[in-house]
């Protein structure tokens, strides 16, 4: 048996509450659907946890190693890739705008971040630690988890999710992009 119940207002003070219909971002809960697409590619024989990253991408990144020692699909999957900086760059964002309008530009620069800027920053990316020692939070890992399984697929990445995660599991309502009808 299941039980749902709902706290709070979707916005402080106009008396909106949440239903079961309401929409919640999914945030951070996509780094264990990535982390759960991983362990299935393998157990499919995808993909090792041993294995140089850069076996499983496209082109050429000399780049990703420190010292001779290359960042493994296990370092990108505990936050150990050794990569010190967040993609897409924020910096200028900080230095631009006041606090209180971060997450605003922050959100316009993620939705102009495409793959290919993603694919050229990372080839210009400069490793600054030996992977698998210092861990460093961030999104950088399951994102390049994501394409790494895009490629050993050879589906996008939200397919993946579709068929592996959500319809498996009844996720009816679980999706990474919303319609602009169910935008609020």
């Amino acid at each position: 048996k299941t039980y749902i119940k709902h706290y709070g207002e979707l916005d402080k003070g106009k008396g909106n509450m949440a239903t079961n219909h309401t929409i919640f971002e999914i945030g951070s809960t996509t780094k264990v659907f990535t982390g759960t697409l991983m362990a299935n590619a393998v157990l499919d024989n995808k993909i090792e946890l041993e294995e140089d990253i850069r076996k499983y991408l496209n082109g050429n990144f000399l780049n990703l190693e420190f010292q001779g020692q290359p960042i493994k699909i296990k370092d990108l999957l505990v936050h150990r890739s050794g990569i010190q900086v967040p993609f897409p760059s924020t910096k200028e964002i900080r230095e631009k705008y006041p606090a209180d309008r971060f997450l605003f530009y922050k959100n316009r620069l993620d939705l102009a971040y495409t793959k290919k800027y993603f694919l050229s920053d990372l080839r210009n990316v400069k490793v600054d630690s030996l992977p698998g020692t210092g861990f460093k939070y961030g999104a950088l890992g399951p994102e390049l988890c994501a394409y790494i399984l895009e490629n050993v697929y050879k589906e996008n990445y939200e397919e993946l999710l579709e068929q592996k995660i959500f319809k498996k599991l009844g996720m009816q309502s679980t999706k990474l992009r919303l319609e602009n009808n169910e935008i609020l």
